[in-house]
């Protein structure tokens, strides 16, 4: 009988601590992971091509790895702008996004939207 009460104090102190103990105050970003698939427009600049698979970053600072020729579209060239149709379905532990591609083109500028001002 005194074991069986040891085991069950035993059980309450962890069982208390374990569910009165604060835990990490603020999630944990630093693990990548699928995300909600979301078709959005952004405009940017290529700023690497390796192996076909291009490096695009947007005028909001978001960085997508995707694969044109895989999907049907042309390779940019690096320091190209872009606007792009994205549909992004991976997030890296660096914040880098995996995407699908509905659409790529060859801008000459940023439009007032795609810089963010409206």
């Amino acid at each position: 009988m005194p074991t069986f009460g040891l085991i069950f104090a035993g059980f309450l102190v962890v069982f208390v601590f374990g569910l009165f103990m604060p835990g990490r105050q603020s999630a944990s970003r630093d693990t990548g992971g699928a995300v909600l698939a979301e078709q959005f427009v952004r405009e940017g600049k290529v700023i690497s091509l390796e192996n076909g698979v291009v490096e695009f970053e947007t005028t909001f600072g978001e960085r997508f790895m995707i694969n044109p020729t895989a999907e049907g579209f042309r390779t940019p060239e690096v320091g190209s702008l872009q606007r792009a149709s994205l549909v992004p379905f991976r997030r890296s532990a660096e914040n880098i996004y995996l995407a699908r591609i509905r659409s790529l083109r060859r801008i000459s500028e940023y439009s007032t939207q795609g810089m963010g001002g409206g």
